[in-house]
């Protein structure tokens, strides 16, 4: 089985730069929405005329620093977009923004999986941060679900059929790991900091 990266969305690249990520990286946005992964293409090498790819740390950059970049790659500092440059934001990878969150701002993000009484897998967030470990919202969205699914007749139950709906439906529950913490970035770079 393959492990592919998991590069965070667009939207979230955005409020990256906004809150102040200067990590470097290889892959980018530009200001349209393009993701872009940095690295050199060339036709010469050791099988004279293969193909190869060079990945370095060399190619890391700060994509939310002041430069602006055309599409070619070519980075510029001062120059104005109307020259056909473009602002451009940082992409990491999802497992790199948990650990800024945890070593920057002090912000735990875990990822729960959960399954329904009809075995539809699904999975939640958790958020903690170091001077607040008291309950987290996740806790209160969930009791929101529950009570959405509570059903009063003849004695108390929760209607699993609608719990089965209303999880993904409220925003508790999430199809994959990745679209969970894309929707936990979102609220604590929305929220917490």
């Amino acid at each position: 089985m393959e492990i592919k990266p998991t590069y965070v969305d667009f939207n979230t690249a955005k409020l990256l730069k906004s809150k102040g990520f200067n990590l470097k990286t290889n892959c980018y946005y530009y200001e349209d929405g393009q993701f872009r992964e940095y690295y050199i293409e060339d036709f010469v090498g050791m099988d004279y005329g293969s193909k190869y790819v060079v990945e370095i740390e060399e190619f890391f950059h700060n994509w939310n620093d002041d430069y602006v970049t055309k599409k070619d790659g070519s980075r510029c500092f001062g120059c104005g977009k109307n020259k056909g440059y473009f602002e451009t934001f940082s992409a990491p990878e999802q497992h790199v923004v948990v650990e800024w969150l945890r070593i920057n701002h002090g912000i735990w993000i875990c990822i729960n999986p959960a399954i329904t009484e009809k075995k539809t897998k699904y999975y939640f967030y958790s958020i903690s941060k170091e001077d607040n470990l008291d309950a987290s919202d996740w806790q209160k969205l969930s009791g929101e679900v529950m009570q959405a699914c509570y059903q009063d007749v003849e004695g108390n139950f929760i209607n699993y059929d609608l719990y089965e709906i209303k999880v993904f439906e409220m925003g508790f529950g999430f199809k994959t790991p990745q679209e969970c913490y894309s929707a936990a970035f979102d609220y604590v770079l929305n929220n917490l900091i």
